[in-house]
């Protein structure tokens, strides 16, 4: 079953990329690209590609927002976590330490939460499924061929060391 689901989720991301994919792309025209700006700044970068200005303080005041106060009392935030969130409207608590995304958002569901699905969550969740379907081609496929193979070494191996002790043997005999 394992197999089947990762097969699907293959297909669908090789199907996804196939329609979605950029038909314009000239390979070499991104290696000519790639050639006249291999020693580009970051700011030369910025000039070519503005990716505009980021506030450093936002100071906003999210008591008023709108399920704030279960999410508070949820996780009861400290003052300073309270302070950080107004400040830079986002904060990241070591005491609210999770092992994984998933485990995450399962909370988040299960207490009814509001949840802010973010682009790392996703690229988290494709991760974590191309490195598990990595792991079920080594353990099931790649570990045996490679076992069988040094087996098969290890067989051959011995076979010319005794070949070479007769040989020895009868030479010296």
């Amino acid at each position: 079953m394992r197999k089947i689901n990762y097969l699907c989720a293959s297909l669908i991301i090789i199907l996804y990329s196939s329609i979605y994919s950029q038909s314009s792309f000239n390979l070499e025209a991104y290696k000519q690209f790639i050639q006249s700006h291999q020693n580009m700044t970051s700011d030369q970068l910025l000039s070519m590609y503005p990716a505009g200005t980021f506030l450093s303080n936002i100071n906003t005041s999210y008591n008023d927002a709108r399920l704030f106060s279960r999410i508070d009392s949820f996780y009861q935030l400290t003052n300073y976590e309270k302070q950080l969130l107004n400040q830079h409207g986002f904060m990241v608590s070591e005491r609210l330490n999770k092992v994984s995304f998933g485990q995450s958002l399962l909370e988040i569901f299960h207490y009814d939460l509001p949840v802010f699905v973010s682009v790392d969550a996703i690229l988290h969740a494709f991760h974590i499924s191309y490195d598990r379907m990595l792991m079920d081609v080594e353990t099931g496929f790649i570990i045996n061929r490679l076992t069988q193979l040094l087996k098969t070494y290890i067989q051959i191996k011995i076979h010319a060391i005794l070949n070479m002790h007769l040989i020895l043997k009868c030479y010296l005999c």
